[in-house]
C-alpha cells in the first residue's frame, strides 16, 4: 500500500506498533481524508489507559514520519466477522473524529444554502437505555393484588371503583405493598430539644452508660448531658455560629460526641456527623470523605475529639487544606458558663445532615429535619412495639451512622424513663496531649480557653445513651 507516495506492508507496521506500545492487537486501517490523501488510523487494543500524544511520541523514535498513523483510537477488543476475520467496517464505524474530519464537514455545511457561519463541535455521547417494565422482564409477574379493604368514614365522598386489569390467579401471591397504622406524634414534642429537655427532667431517673475500652462504666444522667451540651453551645457561639451554621463533628468517644451533637442541636445549628478516619498520620479514603464534605458543605468549623485533634490539624496542615479549622472538644466543654435561652426551632427546621456511604460515588448529604426524625422514631417505638417498659437500649454502631445516632440513641432517648448503653469501643487506648489550634486554623476568639488541652487516657468509639436505663454507643 501507498501511503504519501511510501510503500507499506500493514501487517508489517501492526507489528512493529505492537512492539513498541506494548499493545495486545493492533489494526491499521488506511481511509481517504478530506485532501483526498491516504491517511492510517490505529486501533489498539491495550491492558491500560493511554493518550494519542504519548503513543505519537513514542513511535516517533522508533519509526519514520512516514510509518506513523495520523490517528490512534483506543477499543478493548478487535471485533470480527462471521468468519472468523477482522470487521474492518465496524472499526470504521468507530473511526475518531480529527481536526480533519471537523474541517471537512465544516467545508460541506458551509456550501449549504443560507448557511452563513458554521462551527462543528464533538461531544461525548453515552445512550441512554430505555426503561423496562417488569413485564418485559418477567412476563408472568403481574399477578393482579387485591386491594386491601379499607371502611369509608362515615360522610366521606363516595369515590369510584378502582378498575385494575386482571392478570390471572392470584392466589397465594405474595403483597407488594404493607400499610402501616397511623403514625401517632406526641403534640408536646416536636423538635429533639424538647425531647432531650424532657428525659433531663429532675423526676425521670433515666440514664446513659458508656462502656470504655478498658472494659470500665461511664455513668451520665441526661440531666449531666444537658449540662455539657449547653457548655458546648456556649463555645460555639463564642467562635461566632449562629442558627443553621453547619459543624462537622469528628469526635470518637461517645462520651464527647453526644454533648456536641447536643449543643449544635440546642442552638439549631446543623451536625454534620462524619466517619472517623482509622489514622490521621496519613491521608486514607476516610479522610478523604472528610475533605469532601467539609468542601460540600462550605467549608464549617470542624469540632474533633480530644484524642484526634492534633493529627487531625496535623493532616490538614500537611495535605494543604487551608482554613481547616479544627476546635478541640475540651476548648468548648472548657467554658465556664452555660448557653441560655435555646433556639426555639421549628419542626420542618434542618437538625442533622447525614453523609451517604459514597459506594457509588461521592458521599452526599442526606438532610434531616427535626419533623422527620422524631416521625422515624415514633414509627420505629409504633411498629416494633418498643415501650418504655423494656427500659434498655443497647447500642453497638457508629454515631455518625443513621442506625447509631437515630435509631437507638435518640429513639432511646425518646422514652420518659428509659435506660441507654453504648457497647465497647474497638479502638485502642490511645494517650492524648494537645495544645490550642496553630496559625494554620483560623483564630478563636478571646472568649474561650487557651490553656492546653485536658488529657484523656482512653478514646473509646462506642457510647450509650436513652433515659431510664437504656444506653447508646458507637464502634
Amino acid at each position: 500500500m501507498l501511503i504519501d507516495g511510501t510503500s507499506l506492508s500493514l501487517d508489517e507496521l501492526e507489528e512493529q506498533i505492537r512492539h513498541h506500545l506494548g499493545a495486545q492487537n493492533c489494526r491499521l486501517i488506511a481511509q481517504q481524508s478530506h485532501r483526498g490523501v491516504q491517511e492510517l488510523i490505529a486501533y489498539l487494543v491495550t491492558s491500560g489507559q493511554g493518550a494519542t500524544e504519548s503513543w505519537r511520541e513514542q513511535l516517533q523514535s522508533s519509526l519514520p514520519a512516514a510509518r506513523i498513523p495520523q490517528s490512534f483510537l483506543p477499543v478493548s477488543h478487535l471485533p470480527l466477522t462471521p468468519m472468523g476475520e477482522i470487521d474492518d467496517q465496524a472499526l470504521l464505524e468507530m473511526a475518531p473524529l480529527t481536526p480533519q474530519t471537523l474541517a471537512q464537514w465544516e467545508h460541506y455545511l458551509r456550501q449549504q444554502d443560507e448557511v452563513e457561519q458554521v462551527a462543528v463541535l464533538t461531544q461525548e455521547h453515552s445512550r441512554v437505555p430505555l426503561p423496562l417494565h417488569l413485564d418485559d422482564l418477567l412476563p408472568d409477574w403481574g399477578l393482579r393484588v387485591p386491594q386491601p379493604h379499607v371502611p369509608e368514614e362515615e360522610g366521606s365522598p363516595a369515590q369510584a371503583p378502582r378498575q385494575s386489569e386482571d392478570r390471572g390467579n392470584t392466589a397465594g401471591a405474595p403483597l407488594s405493598l404493607a400499610r402501616g397504622r397511623e403514625l401517632r406524634l406526641e403534640p408536646e414534642i416536636t423538635t429533639l430539644p424538647q425531647m432531650l429537655l424532657r428525659a433531663a427532667a429532675p423526676d425521670n431517673q433515666a440514664h446513659l452508660t458508656y462502656l470504655l475500652p478498658d472494659g470500665r462504666e461511664l455513668v451520665s444522667s441526661y440531666p449531666q448531658l444537658l449540662s455539657q451540651a449547653r457548655q458546648v453551645l456556649a463555645g460555639l457561639r463564642l467562635l461566632g455560629l449562629r442558627p443553621q451554621d453547619k459543624v462537622i463533628i469528628q469526635v470518637e468517644a461517645c462520651q464527647e460526641f453526644l454533648p456536641v451533637l447536643w449543643g449544635c442541636l440546642l442552638g439549631g445549628i446543623i451536625a454534620v456527623p462524619v466517619a472517623i478516619a482509622p489514622t490521621y498520620a496519613q491521608p486514607t479514603s476516610a479522610s478523604t470523605r472528610l475533605f469532601h464534605a467539609w468542601n460540600l458543605l462550605g467549608q464549617p468549623i470542624v469540632v474533633a475529639g480530644s484524642t484526634i485533634a492534633t493529627p487531625l490539624r496535623s493532616l490538614a496542615e500537611d495535605q494543604g487544606w487551608h482554613e481547616f479549622s479544627v476546635v478541640p472538644y475540651p476548648t468548648l466543654q472548657a467554658c465556664t458558663s452555660e448557653a441560655e435561652p435555646f433556639l426555639d426551632s421549628q419542626p420542618d427546621d434542618l437538625a442533622l445532615i447525614l453523609l451517604t456511604s459514597g459506594s457509588t460515588g461521592a458521599p452526599k448529604g442526606v438532610m434531616q429535619c427535626h419533623r422527620s426524625l422524631l416521625s422515624q422514631i415514633q414509627g420505629m417505638i409504633q411498629q416494633l412495639g418498643c415501650t418504655p417498659r423494656q427500659g434498655l437500649t443497647f447500642n453497638w454502631m457508629p454515631l455518625d451512622h443513621v442506625g447509631g445516632v437515630v435509631m437507638l440513641h435518640f429513639h432511646a432517648s425518646s422514652w420518659p424513663k428509659a435506660r441507654s448503653i453504648p457497647s465497647p469501643s474497638m479502638s485502642c487506648t490511645i494517650p492524648c496531649a494537645g495544645s490550642m489550634p496553630s496559625s494554620a486554623t483560623r483564630p478563636l476568639p478571646p472568649g474561650l480557653p487557651t490553656s492546653p488541652l485536658a488529657c484523656s487516657t482512653s478514646a473509646p468509639r462506642s457510647s450509650v445513651s436513652g433515659s431510664g436505663t437504656s444506653p447508646q454507643c458507637s464502634t
